[in-house]
C-alpha cells in the first residue's frame, strides 16, 4: 500500500515538474503616451513629437506599439476653361509620416477628401463659380496606421539608458492636393493637416506564471490522490 502511495506522490511530483516547465512569462503593457500636432497649413511642415523611452528597470522591452491618426481639412475650387462639359475630380489630401530620429518612416497615412462634379463648358469668368466652376469649403478626411516594432535596432532605440530619457520623433506633412478632368482647368486648394500619435511599450518583467490549464490539472491530480489515500485508509 505504501508503495502505491509513494508511486502516486511521485506522479504528482512529475505533474508539478511539468507544470513548472509549462510556466510562461507575463507580458505587461505600459500606459499609452499621446502626442498631438494641431492642424496647420500643409504645403510642407515637420513638427517634433517627444515621448518617454522605455524604463528598462521594469524588465525587458519586447514590442513598441505605435499608432498614427492623420487629419486633413481645407477648401477646394475649380474652373473648367474648356468649351466642352467635363467631369472634375478634386482630391484634398496630405501625406503624413512619423519618422525615427535621423529619418526612416515608422508610420504613414494619406487622408483624402474627394469631390467629383460635372461642369458645363467655360462661362467666360474665372471666378470658381457659375456653370463652369465651384468652390467647396470645410472638406475633411482622416486615416489611421498602426505598427508594431520588434527589431533589435528599434528595441535599443526606444530603451532608456538613463532615468527620464526621451525620444523625439518627427511628424512630417506634405500637402499634395490635386484636381483632374478632361480639357483645361484651374484648381485652387487650401490644405491643412494635423495628427495624433501614440506609443505603448510591451515588456517582460521576468516573472513566470504557470499556465492555468496546468494548474487545474495539478489540482485535480492532488484531489484524486487524496481520495485514493482516504479509501485505502478505510480499507
Amino acid at each position: 500500500m505504501k508503495t502505491k502511495i509513494l508511486g502516486a506522490l511521485a506522479a504528482a511530483g512529475m505533474s508539478l515538474t511539468l507544470m513548472a516547465t509549462s510556466a510562461s512569462a507575463a507580458l505587461i503593457f505600459t500606459p499609452v503616451q499621446t502626442q498631438t500636432v494641431a492642424l496647420q497649413t500643409a504645403t510642407y511642415f515637420d513638427a517634433p513629437m517627444v515621448f518617454d523611452k522605455f524604463d528598462t528597470s521594469l524588465g525587458s522591452l519586447q514590442q513598441i506599439l505605435i499608432t498614427l491618426s492623420g487629419n486633413v481639412e481645407g477648401n477646394a475650387s475649380y474652373e473648367n476653361q474648356s468649351p466642352s462639359p467635363a467631369t472634375i475630380q478634386l482630391n484634398l489630401q496630405a501625406q503624413i509620416s512619423l519618422t525615427r530620429p535621423g529619418g526612416g518612416n515608422i508610420a504613414q497615412v494619406l487622408p483624402v477628401a474627394n469631390i467629383s462634379e460635372g461642369s458645363a463648358g467655360f462661362d467666360g469668368l474665372i471666378d470658381f463659380l457659375g456653370a463652369s466652376g465651384s468652390s467647396f469649403t470645410g472638406l475633411s478626411a482622416s486615416a489611421n496606421d498602426s505598427q508594431t516594432l520588434v527589431s533589435p535596432a528599434d528595441i535599443a532605440l526606444f530603451s532608456a539608458t538613463f532615468i527620464g530619457e526621451t525620444i523625439t520623433l518627427e511628424l512630417d506633412a506634405i500637402g499634395n492636393s490635386f484636381g483632374s478632368g478632361s480639357g483645361s482647368m484651374i484648381t485652387q486648394f487650401l490644405t491643412q493637416a494635423g495628427a495624433t500619435a501614440t506609443i505603448q511599450y510591451v515588456y517582460d518583467n521576468g516573472v513566470e506564471i504557470a499556465e492555468p490549464g496546468m494548474l487545474a490539472m495539478f489540482g485535480l491530480g492532488l484531489i484524486g490522490l487524496g481520495a485514493v489515500h482516504r479509501r485505502q485508509r478505510r480499507a
